[in-house]
């Protein structure tokens, strides 16, 4: 019935409604006492009210355990001191790792977090988040993006972890474009994986530069190569502040006019009409093309317009993959390009990407 034990339990209730699914309440909690002793204080242990029963601290699962620490750091040190955590998302579910992050990153002290869930990484700042190589330390820059910068990385760290600490990174603008990049590379026996590069869609052109200053000098410093269809070319060359015909020097490399002009081209449009067919079109779909076919008019620029439509894109080029060898990769010219500046910039050799490759996440 002591006050100061009531406001501790109201506390420690507090941290675990933040970390926790449901609502928990300082009766939920119960200090209990070693009585075989004549120390009251010797052997206190905390037990936690549930459906089925009071139940020790020490009785709960690992990562229900690990939860209360997390929850109970701060209020143990309300100070600020320094407080060093080694993977406290080990054990938990998706959700609690962000609740447990966000804890950790409202506190007063200051947390050295070393992880590797995307979950525990997008609840902090793009410029707390420090970089741990197999032979470098990189973090970026204060304040290196803006506003919409800093949510777009929220939203892509989530998924995907792996381009902080890849050895190249490829952005192109969608999903078809990566698809059929990273088929080409497989058939012409350049696997990515190998080389450590991970392949990023921007989810369109407009969003290129930001990952510019994501991966750039005053970010996380990844090399960088991007592919872009020749509509949005001349805006990038204005965010380099290069003309369109230097973009290769920043190793930017232009589709013409897209890659479905270009993998129209590399096949021939009958090659590809024959895919298309085969790949699920329906034979409404394909009409108009085929009746130009019967006409002998079908030509290349027919079949890319059909391949580009939106309602098409992916299933297009799901279709035409199949029919892409290796003669045919090397034919579509922006990918071939892209791919041999990746592979000379990684001079030639696979990557060496170790096991101990880190995440660390300083505040």
């Amino acid at each position: 019935r002591s006050p100061t034990l009531r406001a501790l339990r109201e506390r420690i209730a507090g941290q675990l409604t933040a970390a926790l699914p449901g609502h928990y309440r300082g009766d939920d909690l119960v200090f209990v006492a070693d009585t075989r002793g004549d120390d009251p204080f010797d052997g206190v242990r905390l037990q936690v009210r549930g459906p089925h029963g009071r139940r020790d601290l020490g009785a709960q699962s690992g990562g229900m355990r690990a939860v209360f620490v997390v929850a109970l750091f701060d209020l143990l040190d309300p100070g600020g001191g320094i407080i060093g955590l080694d993977e406290p998302e080990t054990h938990l579910h998706p959700t609690s790792q962000r609740n447990v992050a966000r804890l950790l990153a409202r506190g007063p002290s200051q947390k050295i977090v070393a992880t590797h869930a995307p979950d525990v990484i997008g609840e902090f700042e793009p410029d707390e988040i420090v970089v741990v190589r197999a032979d470098d330390v990189v973090q970026p820059r204060r304040d290196f993006l803006d506003d919409d910068d800093k949510l777009l990385l929220h939203m892509w760290v989530r998924d995907r972890l792996e381009p902080l600490t890849a050895e190249h990174v490829v952005v192109v603008e969608g999903i078809t474009d990566r698809v059929l990049l990273e088929h080409c590379a497989d058939v012409t026996g350049r696997n990515l994986d190998t080389y450590g590069v991970v392949v990023l869609e921007a989810g369109g052109c407009r969003e290129m530069p930001a990952w510019r200053r994501v991966f750039g000098e005053h970010g996380f410093q990844v090399p960088l190569t991007q592919l872009v269809d020749a509509d949005a070319a001349a805006a990038i060359a204005r965010e380099y502040g290069v003309r369109v015909a230097d973009l290769p020097g920043r190793h930017v490399w232009v589709s013409h006019p897209d890659l479905e002009g270009e993998y129209v081209r590399a096949l021939g449009a009958d090659a590809v009409f024959d895919a298309l067919a085969k790949g699920g079109f329906s034979r409404g779909e394909l009409e108009s093309m085929r009746r130009k076919r019967v006409d002998g008019e079908l030509d290349e620029a027919e079949v890319a317009r059909f391949c580009r439509i939106r309602a098409n894109k992916t299933r297009a080029v799901l279709a035409v993959m199949p029919a892409i060898d290796a003669a045919a990769a090397r034919r579509i010219a922006s990918v071939q390009r892209l791919l041999d500046d990746v592979v000379r910039r990684a001079g030639g050799r696979p990557a060496r990407v170790g096991l101990d490759d880190t995440m660390r996440h300083v505040m």
